[in-house]
């Protein structure tokens, strides 16, 4: 399967190979600047979430850029940014192919498990009355067949390693609002809380999904690498940057669980490490389940990866000793 989608990429791109050839186009090299392009009409929304054209990854001088744009991939002058032609559809990681989103097709309810209160039922999280830049409240109880605001949708981005994650209240008005950060800077030992946009590129709104033990799950903001979180001193959903996370406040019980979506992404997805050198007593979760757990946090591990550091999809998270 692999090789064939090769050979249709191959197919789908030769025209874009010899136009590129003849007028000097992005280069594949990413060590050199990709020559700055005015980009033809595009024919389609490139706001579209299903087929975004910017990849939201800079380029060109004037921009701050220092590296060009991937193979195929255009250095848009209006917004020096690499972008994709007519023919392709961006994700995080800078790329473009012909290929768009796809709606996972589960419906799901996102339970962040320290937000449980004692001798109360559980709490989910919802965009009841979303606007513009809000942001995510709980709401007690499950939330049933007539609270589509409460129910949340993955689309699954091309490279078949990130994410945007909506409502299906979102998806029934086609209002095109995504989970997203407010804009960088980030600070690290402070929580920023998530907000509703209608992201302008595919980098804004992506969040790679992260197994963790007991089938439950985190989720990382890509362009941030920070973990969305519960905050228990606003009793809200915040995030925080992977050094400052408490124990316990980036897992997520997602019902009904994600296999099928892990199977989806597993090529580029970690997993993350359950065994270390900690101690219980050191690094105990706040989790009211009671289990023997000697495992250090993954959020108090070192990520050594070199490949664009903890933002590589594949960039593994090594045990530190």
């Amino acid at each position: 399967m692999y090789q064939s989608w090769k050979t249709l990429q191959s197919l789908l791109l030769l025209p874009g190979v010899l136009g590129a050839t003849m007028r000097g186009g992005p280069k594949g090299d990413k060590g050199d600047l990709s020559p700055v392009q005015k980009m033809p009409p595009r024919g389609s929304d490139p706001l579209d979430p299903m087929c975004l054209a910017d990849t939201g990854i800079k380029c060109g001088v004037d921009a701050g850029g220092v590296r060009g744009c991937n193979a195929w991939v255009a250095c848009s002058d209006e917004t020096y940014t690499c972008t994709c032609h007519h023919w392709g559809c961006a994700d995080s990681d800078g790329q473009c192919r012909p290929i768009k989103n796809q709606w996972y097709p589960e419906e799901n309810r996102l339970m962040p498990i320290a937000a449980a209160k004692p001798g109360e039922g559980h709490r989910f999280v919802t965009m009841k009355n979303a606007t513009n830049h809000s942001t995510p409240r709980l709401q007690d109880g499950w939330p049933n067949g007539t609270q589509p605001e409460s129910i949340w949708k993955f689309l699954i981005m091309n490279d078949n390693a990130t994410i945007l994650i909506t409502t299906k209240q979102g998806v029934l008005k086609n209002e095109g609002q995504f989970l997203a950060l407010p804009p960088a800077p980030w600070q690290k030992n402070m929580k920023i809380d998530p907000i509703w946009v209608k992201p302008q590129d595919a980098l804004q709104a992506s969040w790679r999904v992260v197994e963790r033990p007991r089938a439950r799950t985190a989720v990382q903001h890509v362009s941030s690498g920070r973990f969305l979180c519960y905050d228990d001193e606003k009793d809200a959903l915040s995030t925080c940057a992977e050094t400052n996370c408490k124990a316990g406040t980036t897992d997520f019980e997602v019902y009904p669980k994600l296999a099928g979506l892990y199977d989806t992404l597993k090529s580029k997805t970690p997993k993350l490490p359950k065994d270390g050198t900690g101690t219980k007593k050191s690094w105990e979760s706040s989790d009211p389940v009671k289990e023997k757990n000697t495992s250090i946090p993954w959020y108090l591990r070192k990520n050594n990866s070199q490949a664009r550091g903890p933002l590589a999809s594949n960039a593994p998270i090594k045990q530190t000793k």
